[in-house]
């Protein structure tokens, strides 16, 4: 299999995914929403306070042509030397996507000089939590994000890339 390619989600690529985000209905089904181009749009605009958007990457995942999942990513937050990945949603579960993306990206980070990936997941999602457990990444503190307007309670997870 070919390694996976990057593209910028626009508003001319929404569509592909809102496909992704469908695909993920038991994720959703934890939030207590509908994916709608709106959630996407959202998502494309969502970032932390005083977070320069020129370091947001929300980006299509793609495989021999095909998309089969969407990242959003923050370059140097929540410091310099980190990636904070907002979301990651696959749309084929069982077939190691996640975990090969997941050591693509960590591989090319680690060469730019990052040093540590933080993220953030539901804690009702246990699908999740199992999932960035096996990557090797450890919980650091309970939270609250924001999820369709509302506070929702997360577990903060990190990692350290390899030295």
């Amino acid at each position: 299999m070919s390694e996976y390619q990057f593209i910028p989600l626009t508003s001319t690529n929404l569509s592909a995914a809102l496909s992704v985000y469908q695909a993920n209905s038991d994720y959703f089904a934890l939030t207590d929403e509908q994916p709608t181009l709106a959630t996407v749009q959202a998502d494309l605009a969502a970032g932390p306070p005083q977070f320069d958007p020129a370091n947001k990457h929300f980006q299509l995942i793609t495989q021999d042509g095909r998309v089969i999942g969407v990242i959003d990513l923050l370059f140097g937050y929540p410091e310099a030397s980190s990636v904070y990945i907002g979301l990651l949603l696959i749309a084929v579960h069982n077939h190691g996507h996640g975990r090969r993306v997941l050591a693509q990206l960590s591989q090319s980070w680690h060469q730019a000089g990052f040093t540590t990936i933080h993220l953030a997941v539901l804690q009702n999602n246990s699908n999740a939590q199992r999932f960035w457990r096996a990557q090797g990444f450890y919980e650091t503190q309970p939270a609250t994000a924001m999820s369709a307007g509302q506070p929702v309670a997360v577990m903060s997870y990190a990692k350290q890339l390899d030295k």
